[in-house]
């Protein structure tokens, strides 16, 4: 919870600050609640208050509570915002940060309450790290991208500082080629895991971590039952998911890499060229180019790793080379395309590399006249989807998850989605592409 006591502001003004701010605000006018009303709701609610900002207040006020919340309270983080320099509060208040109000306005007050609410994750998520005393076994999604990779790398590195053993596994291929260039020339080492060994990795460190996924059931082989002890992804989801020690799902970043970013500079922890390198990957591979579901945080992680990293890793890394089996899958879907309005589906065929059906699915949207895109493609026995759109008034997200649901997994953000399907639904392809392509249209439609 954060918390403004203010006197004589625009508290509408300050309140609409903090809109998209994943975090309970409380703004309280002084002249509505004197200084004993405020501790009183602080001392009620003080294990949730994580900080406050005095706007205004006199100092005598200042002191008071600011005392009385340490006393509750000690990690409470207070900052003060004042017209001019008060020698006073600096040495009587038990306050983090004083400002001159001319310095510090609106959306640096949010600043820096938020980068003081990540650095308390960053410590709590090193504490559960360090309370290990058998090691973590680190999970990444299926047919993992430099995003997931990138972050298990971040990870390990956190883990390594505190000298505690992890280990990163995953099911399924690696993925896009810059994903393989990448492990083939770094010391990043990572265990390939399937239904009959996926047991063992479980048993094999003290800690389960699941990184850029939250959900057992996003994996074809880790076992739906398993409650990982850390959580930490960007994927809107709509389950009750929970780590036993440690969540963290943030829908204010483009990718994990950011996450991770922030946690090792938080913990002051250098950051190598090639994690640099390959963090900067992570950010660009999941905002397509930086040009979708990027926010602030992403660009600010962004610009330190692009002072750091290794331009020639870099440069390789994003410019890899193309598979084959993708050129087929982009013909056949190509050719295969169907056009109704200003929407575009097309199936294309069996699919080796699980990326495919996203890079079809972007590429085909740049097609004039286009505003909406559904791709989609056979792999180990599942249909795959990608939809994208251009359209500002639909959500693919909810578009896709309203629209297979019921017979499979969907679901994304309002202008990326993508869903599964077993195969074991349709008697043969020529159903399921009837079915998948009418239900698409009857909810794009329809809305």
């Amino acid at each position: 919870m954060y918390i403004i006591y203010s006197k004589d502001l625009d508290l509408d003004h300050i309140q609409s600050l903090f809109e998209g701010i994943n975090e309970d605000i409380r703004v309280f006018d002084s002249q509505e609640y004197d200084e004993d009303s405020i501790m009183d709701f602080i001392e009620k609610n003080s294990k949730e208050v994580r900080s406050i900002a005095y706007l205004g207040i006199d100092e005598t006020s200042i002191k008071k509570v600011s005392r009385r919340i340490v006393e509750l309270n000690p990690d409470t983080y207070q900052i003060a915002i004042v017209e001019n320099g008060h020698k006073a509060l600096e040495e009587d208040a038990r306050l983090d940060e004083i400002y001159i109000r001319e310095e510090l306005v609106g959306d640096s007050i949010i600043n820096e309450f938020e980068k003081h609410d990540f650095k308390r994750k960053s410590r709590e998520l090193q504490k559960v790290i360090s309370s290990s005393d058998e090691g973590l076994s680190i999970y990444i999604h299926d047919d993992p991208d430099m995003d997931a990779i990138s972050s298990a790398f971040a990870f390990e590195r956190i883990c390594d500082e505190a000298e505690i053993k992890s280990t990163t596994y995953y099911a399924g291929s690696i993925g896009p080629t810059e994903t393989g260039i990448f492990l083939e020339n770094s010391d990043f080492l990572i265990n390939k895991i399937d239904p009959d060994s996926v047991d063992r990795s479980l048993q094999e460190n003290e800690k389960i971590v699941f990184l850029d996924f939250a959900d057992p059931s996003q994996s074809d082989t880790i076992p739906d039952d398993v409650t990982p002890d850390i959580i930490i992804d960007h994927h809107v989801t709509n389950k009750d998911v929970i780590g036993r020690e440690y969540t963290e799902i943030r829908t204010d970043v483009g990718a994990v890499a950011t996450l991770m970013t922030q946690h090792i500079l938080n913990l002051d922890i250098e950051i190598s060229p090639i994690l640099a390198s390959a963090l900067l990957v992570g950010i660009k591979i999941d905002t397509k180019d930086y040009t979708k579901n990027i926010h602030t945080k992403d660009y600010r992680a962004m610009s330190y790793l692009s002072s750091v990293c290794d331009r020639d890793i870099l440069d390789v890394l994003e410019n890899p080379p193309i598979y084959s089996e993708t050129f087929t899958a982009m013909g056949s879907a190509i050719f295969n395309r169907r056009i109704k309005e200003e929407v575009l589906t097309t199936f294309c065929q069996e699919v080796h590399h699980k990326e495919d059906i996203s890079q079809i699915a972007d590429l085909l949207l740049r097609e004039s006249d286009i505003l909406t895109v559904l791709v989609y493609g056979v792999k180990d026995d599942n249909i795959l989807m990608s939809a994208r759109s251009k359209d500002l008034t639909s959500n693919m997200g909810k578009i896709m998850e309203s629209a297979f649901s019921d017979i499979g997994e969907a679901g994304g953000h309002p202008h990326a989605a993508g869903g599964k399907i077993s195969l074991d639904k349709f008697d043969d392809i020529v159903e399921a592409s009837e079915r998948i392509e009418n239900r698409f249209h009857d909810e794009v439609f329809d809305r």
